[in-house]
C-alpha cells in the first residue's frame, strides 16, 4: 500500500504525456446483461470474505484521527502543571481536548491481469472484489477498481469506478481473464491522474500483481 504524497503530482505532471493512457470501462466489452446469480455469488462471496476485514481497515482509518491537547480559561479538568499561572492572574489551567476527523480518502486498486497470473487470476479478481467491497463500508471514504493490461490496448479497464457501488459491479470481477504482459508503467500515470483529480486530500493506492512489470526502472 502506496500513500501518495506531494511527490506524486509533479511526477504525473512530467510523466503523463510520455506514456499516453486510455481507459475504457468494463461495461463497454461485458454482456449486456449478466446473470443475476452471478453477481449475488459474487457479493455473498466478497462479503463473507471480508467480514474480519471490513473491522480491520475501519479501525485503520479512524486511528488516523488527529487530536491535540491543549490549556484553556475554560473546562472540567485542571492541568497541574499549568496552576502557577494562577499567581499571574492567567487562568488558562484547564484541560481542553480537541478531535478532528480523519483526512477524507480515496483508494484506487489496480488488478495486475498479465499471462503470469493465470494460475491465481481468480483469486485475485476475488480478493480486488472483497477489498473495494469491505472499503466502500467505511465512512467518508470513495474506492475504485480497475485492471491492467486493459482492454483494446488501454492502459487500464475500469472495475468499479471511484464513486460506483460494487453491487453495481461484482458481476465484472468473475469475467477478468489473464492475457498479455505486465504494463505497470501506463496503469500507474492513469491510477495518479484519477487520484489527483478527486477532492478527498489523502490518496492510496494499492496494486495487486505478482510480478515483476515491464519497464520496471521507470516504475
Amino acid at each position: 500500500m502506496h500513500h501518495l504524497g506531494d511527490g506524486l503530482e509533479p511526477t504525473v505532471a512530467t510523466r503523463r504525456w510520455s506514456v499516453p493512457f486510455r481507459i475504457i470501462p468494463m461495461a463497454t466489452f461485458s454482456p449486456g446483461f449478466i446473470l443475476v446469480t452471478k453477481v449475488i455469488a459474487a457479493l455473498e462471496s466478497s462479503m463473507l470474505a471480508t467480514s474480519a476485514l471490513r473491522g480491520r481497515l475501519t479501525q485503520l482509518v479512524q486511528s488516523n484521527a488527529k487530536t491535540s491537547r491543549r490549556t484553556s480559561r475554560h473546562g472540567r479538568r485542571l492541568n497541574s502543571r499549568k496552576l502557577h499561572r494562577v499567581k499571574k492572574n492567567n487562568l488558562a489551567v484547564f484541560k481542553t481536548v480537541r478531535r478532528k476527523r480523519a483526512v477524507n480518502t480515496t483508494v484506487q486498486v489496480l488488478l495486475d491481469r498479465s499471462t503470469s497470473m493465470r494460475n491465481r487470476m481468480n483469486l485475485a479478481s476475488s480478493s480486488t472484489l472483497s477489498l473495494v467491497a469491505a472499503l466502500e463500508t467505511i465512512p467518508r471514504l470513495s474506492v475504485g477498481a480497475a485492471m491492467f493490461p486493459g482492454y483494446a490496448e488501454s492502459s487500464a479497464t475500469i472495475l468499479t469506478g471511484l464513486g460506483q457501488k460494487t453491487h453495481n459491479t461484482a458481476g465484472y470481477y468473475p469475467l477478468v481473464r489473464a492475457e498479455g504482459n505486465t504494463p505497470l508503467l501506463p496503469a500507474l500515470l492513469w491510477a495518479g491522474d484519477a487520484l489527483l483529480s478527486q477532492k478527498e486530500e489523502r490518496k492510496i493506492l494499492i496494486v495487486i500483481t505478482d510480478g515483476k512489470p515491464n519497464g520496471q526502472e521507470d516504475c
